[in-house]
């Protein structure tokens, strides 16, 4: 019997422990629940300073590749621009020494035709013509012509000059000598004709209007051109106008009609209003 006693009691001790300990971990269970377990609490806050630690190593890093990207940005522009610059005043020089070049080729080539005009002609003989007048000033300090030029002349000497051309042989240009020869050629020329007795019209191009008799043609004007050779007229609608020719738009073909000014100016083709 002392035995089964002290089972009972062996076993109620037990009970009372196991009980025990249930409280206790439901005490525990109640805490973590509440945020009021020391550990935890501590577990928490160790983790809290890990998580701001690496939230303020993530903004230093941000900042610094910010700054970085925005120091490469600053110094890709300005490489850019340096270039741009560099390569601006390398194409400068380049033009303006490509027009002096071109410049002195018209200085030193003037007084050499002036004198094969001059030795052909005879020693006072006077050159009605005179082609690349690039020495104005100097033909008329010596006294030999004076030159006025048309807007047409100027155009194409200044693009002969900058697209760098070899050889440049401007149209001719209407000369003033001071003692012009009374003649038969001079005759004709003051009566608008060519060397054969051809007549000449009058058509000059300046800055992309083109002017034939004292009419002005522009781009968009509605124009008629007729051939005095084979006496065929078509209309259409000028869509643009250079220095050598202008292109005409009809509603018979797709493609524009190509006019020659050298053909107006010889009295091959008259172009009017419509």
């Amino acid at each position: 019997m002392p035995s089964e006693s002290h089972d009972e009691e062996h076993e109620s001790m037990r009970i009372q422990q196991l009980e025990d300990d249930l409280k206790v971990l439901k005490k525990e269970h109640e805490e973590i629940l509440a945020g009021e377990n020391g550990e935890y609490r501590k577990e928490l806050e160790d983790l809290e300073k890990k998580k701001q630690q690496r939230v303020r190593m993530a903004d230093e890093i941000r900042t610094f590749q910010l700054e970085n990207s925005e120091k490469c940005f600053e110094a890709e522009v300005k490489q850019a621009w340096d270039e741009f610059e560099a390569d601006k005043r390398y194409y400068r020089e380049k033009i303006f020494s490509s027009f002096s070049n071109r410049r002195k080729k018209l200085y030193s080539f003037l007084p050499r035709a002036l004198r094969k005009q001059l030795n052909r002609r005879g020693k006072n003989a006077t050159p009605e013509d005179i082609y690349c007048a690039g020495l104005l000033g100097g033909v008329q300090k010596e006294g030999l012509l004076r030159v006025s030029l048309t807007w047409d002349e100027l155009q194409h000497d200044i693009e002969a000059m900058l697209l760098g051309l070899e050889t440049v042989m401007p149209p001719k240009i209407t000369s003033i000598p001071q003692h012009r020869p009374s003649s038969q050629y001079g005759n004709a020329r003051d009566q608008g004709k060519d060397r054969g007795g051809r007549p000449v019209v009058e058509v000059t191009y300046s800055r992309g209007v083109l002017h034939v008799r004292r009419e002005r043609f522009e781009e968009s004007n509605t124009v008629a051109v007729q051939s005095n050779s084979t006496g065929k007229r078509f209309l259409g609608v000028i869509t643009s106008i250079s220095p050598k020719e202008l292109y005409v738009a009809t509603s018979s073909s797709s493609n524009p009609q190509k006019v020659y000014i050298s053909h107006l100016r010889a009295g091959k083709k008259t172009i009017t209003h419509a």
